[in-house]
């Protein structure tokens, strides 16, 4: 008798936090999806917006080809004059972050995935799911 009360117990528990993970995980999801700007310099621009207003670049790594808005590009259309006279600090969605300098922005690209990639740089410098680049 206690096995027959026991088994649909356990079961409707394993239905619940089944059912409470897939309404987590779709949530934290959309959220995600949501998040689709990045702030660069102050403002906030979609990433829309940048690939309308950039220049296209693709670089040619060890490890594949990459494609997208070229950097310098990006700085010098969302408003800093100065280009060399500044470093800039890019940051993932998990605080990673990697500052560079002018010269290395010229050799790089942010792909439709959100990561930054450079040229002359190590892997280490790659910042991935980026919400920001700050002009220091």
């Amino acid at each position: 008798m206690g096995k027959e009360r026991l088994i649909p117990l356990v079961a409707m528990v394993l239905l619940l936090v089944g059912s409470f993970s897939s309404l987590y995980v779709y949530t934290v999801e959309g959220n995600i999806s949501k998040a689709d700007a990045i702030s660069i310099n102050g403002h906030s621009y979609t990433m829309d917006q940048i690939f309308s207003l950039t220049k296209q670049r693709t670089i040619i790594t060890d490890d594949g080809n990459f494609s997208g808005a070229a950097l310098d590009d990006l700085v010098e259309k969302t408003g800093v004059s100065c280009g060399s006279c500044h470093t800039y600090t890019i940051i993932g969605s998990d605080g990673y972050s990697k500052t560079v300098k002018w010269e290395n922005m010229q050799h790089g690209v942010l792909t439709e995935g959100k990561k930054v990639v450079f040229l002359n740089l190590p892997k280490a410098f790659r910042v991935r799911n980026v919400i920001s680049i700050e002009v220091k």
